[in-house]
């Protein structure tokens, strides 16, 4: 009579260890684990372990707490962000109006300053002011001087 010994595939991705199937998971372009992959994964763990050898209970415990830390981390990353950009669009309003200076060049090489007159979103999600027609990064601001009346 002979016996077979069980193989397992271990595997680390992002921080997760285990057994999985295959020895490897599908990743998006970037080569990151989504929530979904981990899931997926974590699944498939369950469902390939060898019965005479489960996974313990400390370490789904554990895999379960990273999947929680994960998604935690991710809604904190979202709410850091959409909170900056909030503030940078209210810092570019309260210079409509308002004279100003930057380190940014007209198409002839000279700084441009003058009068905010709009303030606005470019194409990749940053924002930018009009400035005697010329469209400056607000990160490009370097003085504010406030309208004598």
């Amino acid at each position: 009579m002979s016996t077979t010994a069980a193989t397992n595939n271990y595997t680390t991705y992002a921080g997760v260890g285990g057994t999985n199937a295959g020895g490897s998971a599908a990743t998006t372009s970037g080569g990151a684990l989504t929530q979904q992959d981990f899931l997926s994964l974590l699944t498939s763990q369950l469902q390939n372990q060898d019965p005479l050898n489960p996974q313990s209970n400390t370490d789904f415990a554990a895999q379960m707490a990273q999947y929680s830390s994960l998604t935690a981390m991710q809604t904190l990353n979202k709410t850091v962000t959409t909170q900056t950009s909030f503030t940078q669009m209210s810092s570019a309003a309260s210079m409509l109006g308002k004279s100003v200076t930057t380190s940014a060049t007209d198409a002839a090489g000279r700084p441009i300053s003058g009068t905010v007159s709009s303030v606005g979103l470019t194409t990749d999600g940053s924002i930018s002011l009009s400035i005697n027609g010329n469209t400056v990064p607000l990160g490009d601001v370097t003085g504010i001087v406030q309208p004598s009346a």
